[in-house]
This record gives structure tokens, C-alpha cells and sequence, in this order.
């Protein structure tokens, strides 16, 4: 997951206005990744609240925040103009982390 905005998830879907204790998590059957930048504040305003409900779940949550990364690093870390260089940083990170994590999983 690259980005998180709930729960609650009052700004998707067609169930506006769920609670910590209403968000479907239960639903959830595999690992969830998270890949997240530091400098995005609606990411990290919500992210407690995942972490929180993944676990009153009892679900695999396993974010990593990228210090000083910015909103959609991903996309901005491979702009050769990107100021930031901190982002192609987390481009390269997350790469890497997705290669062990699919290496891991793929056996």
C-alpha cells in the first residue's frame, strides 16, 4: 500500500463516516505493506488508526515511513528535476523491499 487515508474512511468509498471499530478490516486475508512518506500529513494523519485496527483484527500490518519523503515519492523520486532528493532515495527503498517481499512470498 502507498497510500493511506483511513480509517475512518471519510474520504472514499460509498460507506463515508465508518468509525475505528466499523472499518472492514476483518475482511482482510493477506499481509498488508505499507510504503509511506513522512512529509504527506493526510498519511500520516490516519496511519495510527490503521495500525489500530489491523490489530484489534488481529492482521498483518507492516508500514514503513520513508523520512522526508514527499507526496507520490514514487512517481517524483524518478523525475531527474525533483528537488528532493531524498525521494529517489525512497524509490530505490521501497524498490529493493518490494523485490524481498515478492522473493519471499513467490517461493
Amino acid at each position: 500500500v502507498f497510500y493511506d487515508v483511513g480509517p475512518p474512511a471519510v474520504t472514499q468509498g460509498p460507506k463515508r463516516g465508518m468509525g475505528l471499530n466499523t472499518y472492514p478490516v476483518d475482511k482482510i486475508n493477506v499481509p498488508v505493506y505499507g510504503f509511506y512518506p513522512s512529509k504527506d500529513t493526510r498519511v500520516m494523519n490516519s496511519l495510527q488508526a490503521t495500525r489500530d485496527a489491523m490489530a484489534i483484527a488481529g492482521k498483518k500490518f507492516d508500514p514503513v515511513i520513508y523520512e522526508d519523503a514527499d507526496h507520490a515519492y514514487m512517481r517524483v523520486g524518478e523525475d531527474p528535476n525533483n528537488s528532493n532528493p531524498v525521494n529517489a532515495a525512497a524509490v530505490k527503498s521501497s524498490l529493493t523491499r518490494l523485490q524481498k517481499l515478492f522473493n519471499e512470498t513467490l517461493k
